[in-house]
């Protein structure tokens, strides 16, 4: 059982929507952006946009590490950035490693939230409500 101190963070998301959109703020560099995510919990590792990286400051054409991964058009590798915090409502991850691509246009997405981000956190999906938790882990 959940008591009320565990949990950190609860956020709306558009049940009625076929993707679960959630809302981050990306900080770096004393830059600081809010946009929408697709929660993913097919990606391993996060994903932004090219603008979204450039706009931190985060200069992934400068990248010395690059990371394979699968896509609907196959096997491709794209930099890969560290930002200084990702937030989602209350909670924050520092450092997290974020893989710079573009998502196709049509998709109107700017970015996958992984799962490098997920699992610091227990998380609830409520569809009913249409509420994200993330809570403490417990030992």
């Amino acid at each position: 059982m959940l008591l009320p101190s565990d949990i950190l963070s609860s956020v709306e998301f558009n049940s009625t929507k076929n993707s679960i959109l959630v809302e981050c703020k990306f900080v770096n560099r004393e830059k600081s952006l809010n946009t929408n995510l697709v929660l993913d919990t097919g990606a391993t590792t996060t994903i932004i946009s090219w603008y979204l990286s450039n706009s931190l400051g985060l200069e992934p054409a400068l990248s010395k590490e690059a990371v394979p991964f699968f896509t609907a058009s196959g096997k491709i590798e794209a930099p890969l950035v560290r930002v200084e915090e990702v937030w989602v409502g209350s909670v924050v991850v520092k450092k997290l490693e974020v893989i710079v691509h573009d998502l196709p246009q049509e998709s109107g997405v700017i970015g996958l939230l992984g799962l490098n981000f997920l699992r610091n956190f227990e998380v609830k999906l409520d569809f009913r409500k249409g509420r994200i938790t993330l809570n403490k882990w417990r030992k």
